[in-house]
């Protein structure tokens, strides 16, 4: 709908996972490349929307760490910002991602015309368990990322890879409208969450695991 989307939905997330309060180190990963371009294509200097970005993370204490291929945003979920594998406190409590998606595969990136992606074998053989905590949430926002193709989809392998418990749309995802930027849902009639919708961020200390059972009931 515009270049903020996906930025506006993490932004809330993030906003949302401060205030929920606990000790939390907070990494936002954003794909560099397509706010370049689409700052070009708006008529903007190339830096303009990366340097909002720049600021933004700045203001709210964020790291920000900047990916371009899928195999960038792979590596940023197995390091920590040093860029050395997760382990104690650096691994994953909670994931969300916000990109575009299509059964089987989430998108990461465009190069030129070409669209870019991460499969559902790249989760399974790329993607480190150890890079996420035991009880971890993982919640996945593009498009289709529950359906189901041969039997099985993308959240089902980042459930087995990660050991996440993992919340994901099976059908398309609404940015538009009143409000929905900033809380994405899927598409009315047409798409529904699996299992259920996602919780929002709760206080927790990530040296324990969480009972995300509770979570669902």
């Amino acid at each position: 709908m515009n270049w903020r989307n996906f930025l506006a939905a993490a932004e809330e997330r993030i906003s949302q996972r401060k205030a929920a309060g606990g000790p939390q180190i907070i990494e936002w990963f954003v794909q560099q490349s397509t706010y370049e371009e689409r700052a070009k294509n708006d008529g903007q200097a190339k830096d303009a929307y990366t340097k909002e970005i720049t600021q933004w993370a700045h203001d709210h204490g964020v790291v920000l760490r900047w990916f371009n291929t899928g195999a960038d945003l792979i590596k940023l979920i197995n390091t920590n910002p040093q860029g050395l594998p997760r382990e104690g406190d650096a691994r994953i409590s909670a994931y969300a991602q916000y990109s575009h998606g299509f059964p089987g595969r989430m998108v990461t990136d465009f190069t030129g015309d070409k669209l870019h992606s991460i499969s559902e074998d790249d989760i399974a053989k790329l993607i480190s368990k150890d890079a996420f905590q035991e009880g971890a949430l993982s919640i996945l926002y593009p498009c289709n990322s529950a359906r189901k193709t041969a039997g099985h989809c993308v959240k089902d392998i980042w459930e087995k890879t990660t050991g996440s418990k993992v919340v994901a749309v099976d059908g398309r995802m609404n940015y538009g409208g009143a409000g929905l930027a900033k809380d994405p849902q899927p598409t009315t009639g047409e798409a529904t969450w699996v299992p259920g919708p996602p919780p929002k961020p709760s206080r927790f200390r990530t040296t324990k695991p969480v009972d995300v059972r509770s979570l669902f009931r």
